[in-house]
């Protein structure tokens, strides 16, 4: 469906602006942002010297900077100090940058979390990544999350919770208008709502001075000279911007602010040039024709062009012919206006495009043409274009009779140029703004008072100057800012300005537990009626009735309400949903109102308490009769726990937590779980009772931590006790009193209805407490007060009234608009959430306001080398004073070890301070986990997810691990550990015989246009060829080999003792032969330029050429039939030969020139292809990825053929280093996918490609035809508990997504190609999302296996070995053994609750059900969250 594409957010930094406005002021008056480069660029005294190429050094010292790039709010995103200096500065600009777009658009942050927007990153260098291996400095674990350019993608998504496609795209100089292009096709074609779109720049290396000097690309004068006659090459620029994206209809609807329109955009590829770099005017044409013919605008409308514009001798002349040709050649009513920003700011690179189109619709907004800088005469060659292209020296009114259009270009010198035309945006005369409700309230609030107090100060410029009907809309415009920070500020427009002078700013705690006194005084609450009672006799009750509907509007709600008269009560049974307004007004009359339902809030009348949830002596008698008894009952709860203890961590510590609450009623728990076939007979019916109950709590941790759903085979009765045990409602001893009957119902009937949950909000997760509640309102008579009461004394920690007035209360006044105003601002300074932004539909957006004022602290690798502090000795057992507070002492030592884990000074650690504050992630959880163990023993993995605080976790701690800590504090022995026999996994039934399936399913209305892999090449660890891999599959082999000598001695890194600095402990890995090799004339390369080639470039570039081979396309053939319309899509991560580079050269004043989106361009280049080219990064789901875009272009009709896959190779030790330190590698080099026993993966190279094609265009042709993908599809897991934490919720989605585009049901996929990297916490997740998206009511009828457990984890390239080993099996119409390297499956995978078994030997393949051909599906997940699945179909012709 084509839609018009709104841009309503923008933010941008560039050289002398922090923010858009600056910008336009540098641009509009004509000003420079290029400096001498600085320290935190590279050193002008080492490398600079204007002979340049001759002396092996820089002749250009110049470029336009950012200041303050050292710079990050690491707080503010939840980001730790350690974690903050890994982060690449382009990663933490982009970060801050897609806030500030976010603010910008004045959309609250609400309306996006847990949305389906995409997020489109443009970056290409890793400048920040050679500092960062600068000096021998030890590799972190942060480094390579820090550096993937997908996480910069990736971490967007994660913070802002957004759930839709996460990419970064690296096409060199075109990267950021590429990226444009991705966030539309998104919101056209992946039904998104909104589309970030970022791109970023920054330089701190001097590899590409040194790169660029030798081919004389840059300006030894510091100026570009666009289109002028004295142009030398270019001035590199820093920069960054992010626009926010939307369809127009969305825009209006929600009352946006549209910066301008993007109508339409197109890329291409150069194709076999001069040379790779070379620009071309044919293909520069083509792409320009293809936007327009998009966007379905004349050549003639266009009135500007932002050019490409870089200044150099080459590109100049043949963009403006590119642009004469395409734009100026038409009749035209005037010359065509052209511009480059790059005059101003210098080449952005990556982020240029970004540059452009924010220059263009600042212009827009100003209806102003920027003047380009350093025209002095117009370069010779473009001459003879002077009367049809104009290049304005200064600034221009911008003519237009309709709205103005503009195009706006940028080239990659890689080949992928984009073309994107931008309309003015003129708005509906017929947009119609709710009314809005009360007193304007300017509200802002921030993370620290500093960061609030700079904002204050940058508003009150707006402020003080407004109109009353402008401070209206900043007010408004305030109120959709992040108001659940805790530092704020608020004031009604009236009193603004004298407030602003004050700055009075409130610091408030979260959501507190909110009780409403509704008093019996006579009050007037004109400012929230909507109008008068009809009756004056019940003017109290509505108007009470009134005050508790604004305030919910507000969604502010009590969790009790206490009524203090006969009005108020009424009005509180009404609003808390027991009875109806016609009841209430009825019953006022004769004093007693019948309830019909339970209340959704505790509600006090008359001195008596009315629960959302009515614990009563004969629900808790009810529950503990229903609770299971019987043998046959317990007996899968003791099985389950058999196959569980002593393996998985979380649930052995839960379990063992009711060891001796157990033993008090006389038998031993853990022996019974193990000798439960044995002496379950001669248990009590109450001994059993005890044993399910405490399995199901200790099964219930598990479910929590990892997001699962309860298993089906656990009781009712119990279940729903247990879930009152893990609230704290009911004690462990008291639940089990209560199972023998040894305890009062009624007294604990009575302490439960004080707890928070019972009187807050109903539990709807406990179906007979639901049921008997309801039960008891059904006919419910309450009596209404008949005198006004006292005022009682009660215990919350906020209290609030309305219509009277209490010492510490917040008074709600609804007399007037104002006194309401402020009833709420005291509620908001009292933590509770108040919504001022109200409805989203139609608001009035106000662009261009100051965004966040974000806490300026220094993360840079050198700074934090110099002023870390000498490094504290490691915590270690000492004996404790006998009198010292064993709780104090442990508290004391979690602080240490979470501040010396995440580098936050120890006095920002303090008991309650909560771990996302201090930015602790998974990894170090990870690493904090291993200091936990080697002072406690066995923790829960998962134990930093369950607490969120230093005080919970050394409640944990000290209540599961007792007898260690006081060992460790006091030198004492700790009680030996009960080791216990493992149970063996059970064995799956056999597999039903079924027909033959047909050729193959028919497309099914509606689904997806099936795409044909026609051609295959793949090189794999110990197999060079397909047919190779398909014999180690079938042999069950392992390819898994020592680290070889050619990459690194090992020796020198090997030792086999797990944590010693700089060591590694593991030396195994998958890995190719001969990557050193390349056959360069063949590629018509030479040798010198061979030699500076990432040999992933090499590699993918020699899999295409092989791929194409397969499917028998010669060039020419791909030039007669397809015109080259062949894209390129490829999957990498790792750039280590960089690191080899930089070792071996850079001190030499040598060049580094090894970047990936050569990967890609490097084909289309050789071969001649035109479509789309990019390099796509998502980490671990990097090459299905490819193959998923790969797929979508070809439906979009982008391309008539796709080459796509990936590579992976490891060049470097730092990897394993890295993952050493953290350790993350296998011990004895195999993944154990879904195994018992795994402890980390081992790393693998990989390196394939797939000839892709529409079916039908397959068939036609009479290509042969592999396999078909029938759909594809991906999501984010956005805001988990831990970055790198997967989500099976996010996989679900990706797989449910994939099945729908096909149109299959997931009952018919017999095969899935697992992520499976055989980790103790993926596995599992793993097995649960596919579990929900396939639904477990048919018990393992689907096999699943892992090719890593083959030949290792292939990383970026993982995808191309699932779909190639998939597609062999369907060739083969066989099923090949996953090894699991054990003796038995995870016993933390409940594989008999789920739809899945591992395939662990070879056998026939047979569809699931008779009547369908073999369909499977394949996952990738991406360590920074991106999940991708396809579903793919065997061919049968």
């Amino acid at each position: 469906m084509r839609q018009d594409i709104a841009i309503v957010g923008m933010a941008c930094r560039f050289p002398g602006a922090t923010h858009a406005g600056a910008f336009w002021e540098n641009l509009a008056n004509g000003r420079s942002g290029i400096t001498e480069v600085g320290p935190d660029h590279w050193s002008a005294a080492d490398f600079y010297s204007p002979g340049g190429a001759g002396s092996g050094r820089v002749n250009s010292k110049w470029i336009g900077a950012l200041s303050g790039s050292r710079d990050f709010d690491h707080a503010f995103f939840n980001v730790s100090p350690r974690e903050a200096v890994a982060l690449d500065p382009q990663h933490r600009i982009l970060l801050e940058e897609a806030w500030h777009c976010l603010e910008d658009s004045g959309l609250p942050p609400e309306l996006l979390r847990g949305s389906r927007t995409s997020v489109n990153i443009a970056l290409s260098v890793h400048d920040y990544l050679l500092r960062s291996t600068a000096a021998d400095k030890p590799v972190d674990v942060f480094d390579p999350i820090g550096n993937y350019h997908c996480v910069a993608a990736n971490r967007i998504s994660y913070f802002l919770g957004l759930n839709g496609p996460s990419r970064a795209v690296d096409t060199a100089c075109s990267s950021s208008l590429v990226a444009l292009s991705h966030g539309r096709q998104d919101l056209l074609h992946e039904d998104c709502d909104f589309a970030l779109v970022g791109g970023v720049n920054l330089v701190s290396s001097p590899w590409r001075y040194l790169a660029f000097t030798q081919s004389r690309m840059l300006s030894p004068d510091g100026r570009c000279f666009t289109f002028d006659s004295r142009a030398n090459g270019y001035v590199p620029g820093e920069g960054a911007g992010v626009v926010l994206l939307t369809t127009l209809a969305n825009a209006e609807r929600l009352g946006c602010h549209v910066y301008g329109v993007l109508k339409g955009i197109a890329t291409n590829h150069n194709g076999h040039n001069r040379n790779i770099t070379a620009p071309s005017v044919p293909a520069q044409v083509d792409v320009i024709r293809r936007a327009l013919a998009d966007a379905r605008v004349d050549p003639s409308e266009v009135s500007y062009v932002e050019a490409h514009g870089t200044g150099t001798s080459l590109g100049d002349p043949i963009e403006v012919e590119a642009l004469d040709v395409a734009y100026a050649r038409h009749d035209r009513a005037a010359p065509l206006a052209v511009g480059s920003v790059k005059t101003n700011i210098g080449h952005v690179e990556a982020g240029a495009g970004m540059a452009g189109l924010i220059k263009v619709l600042l212009m827009l907004r100003n209806g102003t043409i920027a003047p380009t800088l350093g025209i002095e005469r117009v370069n010779p060659l473009i001459e003879d274009t002077a009367d049809r292209i104009e290049f304005p020296a200064e600034a221009v009114p911008w003519p237009g009779d309709g709205p103005r259009t503009a195009g706006i270009s940028s080239f990659g010198f890689g080949g992928v140029n984009c073309h994107a035309i931008v309309a003015e945006h003129l708005p509906s005369e017929h947009q119609q703004e709710p009314a809005p409700a009360g007193p304007p309230v300017f509200t802002l609030a921030a993370k620290t008072p500093a960061a609030l107090r700079r904002a204050l100060g940058e508003w009150a410029e707006h402020v003080r100057p407004a109109s009353p009907e402008t401070l209206a809309d900043l007010c408004r415009a305030s109120n959709q800012r992040d108001s659940s920070l805790p530092h704020r500020f608020a004031a009604r427009a009236e009193e603004l300005v004298a407030a602003l002078g004050r700055a009075e700013i409130r610091h408030s705690e979260s959501s507190p537990d909110l009780t409403v006194v509704l008093s019996a005084d006579a009050f007037d609450a004109t400012a929230v009626l909507a109008e008068a009672s009809a009756s004056p006799a019940r003017e109290q009750f509505v108007a009470r009735l009134a005050v508790l509907r604004a305030l919910a509007e507000r969604k502010v709600h009590a969790a009790e309400l206490v009524a203090l008269c006969a009005d108020g009560a009424a009005a509180a049974m009404v609003h808390t949903g027991m009875a109806s307004v016609a009841d209430a007004a009825d019953a006022l009359a004769n004093g007693v109102l019948v309830a019909t339902a339970p209340p959704a809030a505790a509600v006090h009348i008359g001195g008596k308490l009315f629960l959302p949830n009515e614990f009563t002596a004969d629900y808790l008698t009810e529950l503990s009769g229903s609770c299971a008894r019987s043998v046959e009952a317990v007996a899968s709860y003791a099985a389950r726990a058999a196959g569980l203890l002593g393996h998985q961590h979380t649930f052995t510590r839960a379990l063992s937590g009711w060891v001796n609450p157990v033993r008090a009623h006389g038998f031993d728990l853990i022996e019974t779980v193990h000798a439960f076939d044995v002496e379950a007979e001669s248990l009590t019916p109450g001994h059993r009772a005890m044993l399910a109950l405490a399995i199901d709590v200790a099964q219930a941790e598990i479910d929590d931590a990892w997001g699962l759903t309860p298993a089906r085979w656990l009781d009712a009765g119990t279940h729903e006790l247990a879930g009152l045990v893990r609230r704290g409602i009911i004690s462990p001893a008291t639940a089990l009193d209560l199972l023998t009957g040894e305890a009062d119902p009624v007294a604990i009937a009575a302490q439960a209805r004080d707890h928070r949950d019972v009187r807050s909000s109903a539990l709807t997760d406990l179906p007979l407490l639901r049921h008997r509640t309801e039960e008891r309102y059904r006919r419910l008579h309450v009596t209404l007060p008949a005198t006004a009461e006292d005022f009682p004394s009660l215990d919350t920690t906020c209290l609030a009234v309305i219509g009277g007035t209490e010492p510490g209360a917040v008074r709600v006044d609804p007399s007037t608009p104002d006194s309401f105003a402020d009833g709420l601002i005291q509620l908001w300074y009292a933590g509770c959430p108040v919504d001022w932004a109200g409805s989203q539909l139609g608001t009035r957006r106000v662009p261009g306001l100051p965004g966040y004022s974000f806490d300026a602290h220094e993360h840079w690798h050198e700074v934090h080398e110099r002023q870390a502090p000498a490094a504290q000795p490691p915590v270690t057992g000492r004996p404790a004073d006998p009198s010292t507070d064993q709780l104090d002492d442990l508290r004391n030592l979690l602080r240490e070890l979470v501040s010396e884990g995440t580098k936050n000074p120890l006095p920002l650690v303090q008991a309650e301070t909560p771990f996302a504050d201090l930015g602790i992630d998974s990894l170090i959880i990870h690493s904090l986990n291993g200091e936990l163990h080697k002072r406690f023993g066995d923790v829960s993995a998962t134990l930093f997810f369950e607490c969120r605080d230093i005080r919970s976790l050394a409640d944990r701690v000290l209540r599961d691990h007792g007898p260690a800590v006081t060992t460790y504090f006091t030198g004492q022995p700790a009680a030996p550990r009960q080791e216990r026999p493992e149970t063996p996994a059970p064995q799956r039934d056999q597999p039903v015989a079924l027909a033959p399936a047909p050729r193959r399913a028919e497309t099914a209305p509606g689904a997806a246009e099936p795409i044909a892999i026609i051609g295959l090449d793949a090189r794999f660890p110990g197999a060079d060829s397909l047919a190779e891999f398909w014999s180690l599959l079938c042999d069950g082999g392992d390819a898994i080999t020592e680290i070889p000598r050619d990459r690194w001695d090992h020796d020198r890194y090997f030792d086999p003792r797990r944590g010693v600095p700089g060591k590694v402990y593991a030396r195994w890995g998958g890995f190719l032969s001969d990557v050193d090799l390349f056959d360069a004339a063949a590629f018509g390369i030479a040798p010198a330029d061979a030699e500076f080639m990432d040999p992933q470039e090499r590699l993918f570039l020699e899999s295409a050429h092989a791929c194409l081979e397969v499917a028998g396309y010669s060039r020419e053939r791909l030039s007669a039939e397809h015109d080259n319309e062949v894209g390129v899509f490829a999957g990498a991560s790792f750039n280590n030969y960089q690191l080899l580079q930089h070792e071996a050269d850079l001190a030499g004043h040598g060049v580094l020139n090894s970047q990936t989106y050569a990967i890609s361009n490097r084909v289309s280049f050789t071969f001649d292809l035109r479509g789309p080219s990019l390099t796509l990064d998502t980490a671990c789901s990097s090459s299905l990825y490819a193959l998923h875009v790969a797929c979508e272009s070809l439906r979009r009709g982008e391309c008539q053929l796709a080459l796509a896959g990936g590579v992976n190779l490891t060049l470097h030790p730092s990897k394993f280093q890295m993952m050493a330190r953290y350790r993350f590698l296998s011990s004895d080099g195999r993944c154990r996918a879904f195994g018992a026993g795994g402890d980390g993966y081992v790393p693998a190279e990989t390196v394939g490609s797939f000839l892709l094609k529409p079916l039908t265009a397959a068939e036609r042709d009479g290509d042969r035809i592999h396999g078909v993908i029938r759909g594809s599809a991906l999501s984010h897991g956005g805001r988990t508990t831990g970055f790198t934490v997967p989500s099976p919720a996010a996989q679900a989605r990706a797989i449910e997504r994939a099945l729908r585009q096909a149109a299959v049901d997931p009952g018919a996929i017999s095969y899935v190609e697992a992520h499976g990297t055989g980790t103790a916490l993926g596995d599992p997740i793993e097995v649960a999302g596919l579990t929900a998206a396939f639904g477990s009511q048919r018990g393992q009828y689907c096999a699943i296996g892992s090719v890593k457990s083959n030949i290792g984890h292939g990383e970026a390239a993982a995808g191309v070995a699932q779909v190639a080993k998939v597609v062999l099996q369907m060739q083969h119409r066989t099923l090949v053994p996953s090894l699991l390297h054990s003796e038995r499956t995870n016993p933390a995978i409940d594989f008999a609750s789920s739809p899945v078994y591992v395939q662990q030997r070879l056998e026939d393949w047979r569809p699931a059900r008779g009547g369908v051909p073999l369909l499977a599906g394949v996952t990738s997940i991406g360590a920074g969250g991106t999940n991708v699945h396809l579903v793919m179909e065997e061919y049968r012709g």
